[in-house]
């Protein structure tokens, strides 16, 4: 007599009843309805067992009470049951005597031995591939640190070499206003030394000349280019430059206090 097929993975065939083994909190168990009926017993007497047994840590390790609704003939009942582990199962089996039942030890014995290593084997790889990608994951972010240092470097390389640019360009206009003081100077001791006096055209502005000096600026030339035209020094072009962008009003009020 054939006892036991494979069918799906996790189910066995005993005596034409097909026999689930479920898995929870990795663990694998049967129920006490799968044990009354290979076994071919009452199911409260299988109940009946297990409540006998101390209530200590193993039951309730290996015994867990539950309840699904179960038919009984026209009705639906309620029905109390456990789930059972392969040492629950072992320990409740140990009373069960005879050839067939010796037999059907056997075959839950090995199904659970069977379920329980595909189930090592699956937490394993799960483990595995958990460790493959915590690797991968620290592999990236060690990757996206380093790109991100570089940038910043690149970024700040940029800001020093701009800065510089900028210093350059401060200090040749603050090279340029000191040539026009200087030569202001000069034109100053020289009038208190030939008591001749000195031209002071080029330091000072009309009104139309302000004017045009405007329009030049807003027309893009620049202070170096607008003082070879008007012939006036830098110095008072680069603060008129200063009004190009302003209300006509503000430009009024600020021109005034220029040249007072």
């Amino acid at each position: 007599m054939n006892y036991i097929e494979n069918t799906q993975e996790n189910s066995i065939i005993i005596e034409n009843k097909k026999i689930s083994f479920d898995i929870e909190n990795q663990k694998v168990f049967i129920t006490s309805f799968d044990i009354a009926e290979v076994f071919e017993k009452q199911h409260k007497h299988i109940l009946r067992d297990i409540q006998a047994l101390p209530d200590d840590d193993f039951r309730k390790s290996n015994f867990g009470l539950s309840n699904e609704v179960r038919k009984h003939g026209l009705f639906e009942k309620n029905s109390k049951y456990y789930k059972i582990t392969k040492d629950g199962f072992c320990l409740l089996a140990m009373g069960f005597t005879g050839e067939k039942a010796y037999k059907w030890k056997i075959l839950f014995i090995e199904a659970f031995n069977k379920i329980e290593q595909n189930l090592r084997s699956k937490m394993f790889e799960l483990a595995s591939l958990k460790k493959d990608y915590e690797y991968q994951m620290q592999k990236d972010s060690t990757k996206l640190n380093v790109i991100e240092q570089k940038i910043n470097t690149l970024i700040n390389h940029i800001q020093k070499q701009k800065n510089f640019q900028e210093k350059i360009q401060e200090l040749q206009e603050e090279r340029l206003d000191l040539k026009d003081q200087i030569i202001n100077l000069q034109s100053e001791i020289i009038a208190k030394g030939t008591k001749i006096k000195i031209d002071h055209s080029k330091n000072t502005l009309t009104p139309s000349e302000e004017k045009m000096i405007l329009s030049f600026l807003k027309e893009g030339k620049s202070v170096e280019e607008i003082s070879k035209i008007m012939n006036k020094a830098r110095t008072i072009i680069k603060k008129l430059s200063r009004y190009t962008n302003y209300s006509h009003l503000s430009y009024i009020k600020e021109l005034k206090e220029l040249k007072n």
